[in-house]
């Protein structure tokens, strides 16, 4: 009996140490909503930073709205017209643009790692946030 209650016991010591599993919650966003440019469409996702767009005239293939990434798959328009659309529109949303080259941007704000390629007929736009 007694190893019964020394065997349950320390179940019980190890059960309260086991840490929880880590959640994530949505980066914060700013009280007004960066205005989207006039050859924009605003994107309706849960997750993205607020104001968030693409070209009028882009085709999205793919896109992914979690937590911690966003990332949008393009057919159209071109590499070379995404690239030169989030030239303007990543700086009006506070981004800041690290690298630029080769139609490939690299950018990022206190929150969010973000990049865009661009390859043959497709391109794609990605956001990354480390665990909150």
């Amino acid at each position: 009996m007694k190893k019964v209650l020394v065997c349950v016991a320390a179940a019980l010591v190890v059960a309260g140490c086991t840490t929880p599993a880590p959640t994530m919650t949505p980066a914060s966003q700013p009280a007004q909503s960066p205005s989207v440019p006039a050859d924009g469409r605003a994107l309706d996702l849960k997750y993205a930073p607020k104001g968030l767009s693409v070209p009028s005239a882009a085709m999205l293939v793919e896109q992914i709205d979690q937590v911690n990434n966003i990332t949008l798959v393009f057919t159209a328009p071109t590499g070379a017209e995404l690239a030169a659309y989030y030239r303007e529109a990543l700086p009006a949303m506070g981004f800041t643009i690290t690298a630029d080259r080769n139609n490939s941007l690299l950018f990022e704000d206190d929150q969010w790692h973000g990049a865009f390629t661009a390859a043959g007929t497709h391109s794609a736009l990605t956001l990354r946030t480390d665990w909150q």
